[in-house]
């Protein structure tokens, strides 16, 4: 079972478009021979257009709002009244992931009107992801209200039958009752990276991933020094890792394979869990945990 490194994938893809576009000041090969104290003449191919300057700042602004929107899309799943309210955000980054797929198109234009009408889909693909976003958004908040309203009405019906029941009879002296669940202690021995999870001593807080998460912690294990035993942990179990606290799951991400993009894993949680399910490198999950 590996980690993610910190730093998710589609910033690696930012700086090899920014490579591919080349540096802003080019000096040109003749400089060297031109005469001491000589400023060299720019070509044209050396001088950058105010469109292709505008034009290169849309490109990285865009990818930043579509890695954002895929952060929004994963992160909805499960948290949403109906199916298919995620297809519109997706279709918007798919038509974003077009745009982006050939950056040279600006830079082999000659018609600067044609130049100017990239600028303008860059900028409206970046508009509609990020218009999809607030709308997902809204349906999160609404499902979590109706969730909050469903364990009222639940806990308002249990509250209902308790008081229909009869009184129990005591136990006789002596009798042993059944006691509630006791909650899960997971200890997380140190901090690191593959090095420290490999030495099978148990779970070990990948600082830089919670960092990157902005929880208080990351924790990873493998299977079989100990992760396995979280796989009947479902939302609602409620796990205390001493030196942190006492935490909820609230949901799960799983299916990940080795090499998956960091903005798989939504962030903003208070800690996370990750093991391996079965030993699969094809089958990371990772456990989303709220303080309890």
């Amino acid at each position: 079972m590996t980690v993610w490194s910190a730093v998710p994938r589609v910033l690696v893809g930012a700086i090899a478009a920014a490579a591919l576009l080349g540096g802003l000041g080019v000096v040109s090969p003749d400089a060297a021979a031109a005469p001491a104290g000589t400023v060299p003449e720019e070509t044209p191919s050396d001088v950058l257009t105010t469109a292709e300057v505008r034009t290169r700042e849309a490109i990285a602004a865009l990818e930043a709002r579509a890695s954002a929107g895929r952060v929004a899309w994963t992160t909805a799943d499960g948290q949403l009244l109906a199916a298919g309210q995620r297809d519109a955000l997706a279709t918007s980054l798919a038509e974003a992931a077009t745009l982006l797929g050939d950056p040279r198109r600006i830079l082999d234009a000659v018609d600067e009107a044609a130049a100017e009408r990239y600028l303008d889909e860059l900028r409206a693909a970046g508009g509609r992801i990020g218009q999809e976003m607030t709308r997902l958004g809204d349906e999160i908040v609404n499902w979590h209200a109706a969730q909050t309203r469903l364990a009222a009405q639940r806990a308002a019906e249990r509250a209902a039958q308790k008081t229909s029941r009869p009184a129990p009879r005591s136990s006789p002296a002596g009798s042993v009752t059944a006691s509630a669940p006791r909650a899960r202690t997971e200890r997380i021995w140190t901090t690191g990276g593959q090095a420290q999870i490999d030495r099978c001593r148990g779970a070990v807080d990948v600082t830089g991933l919670a960092a990157y998460l902005g929880g208080d912690f990351y924790a990873a294990e493998h299977w079989r020094c100990g992760g396995s035993a979280w796989s009947g942990i479902r939302s609602g179990a409620v796990v205390t890792f001493p030196g942190y606290g006492t935490y909820r799951v609230v949901g799960r991400v799983g299916g990940l394979a080795y090499g998956a993009d960091a903005t798989a894993i939504p962030s903003g949680y208070a800690g996370y869990y990750q093991t391996c399910i079965g030993g699969s490198s094809s089958n990371m999950t990772v456990w989303l945990l709220a303080r309890a």
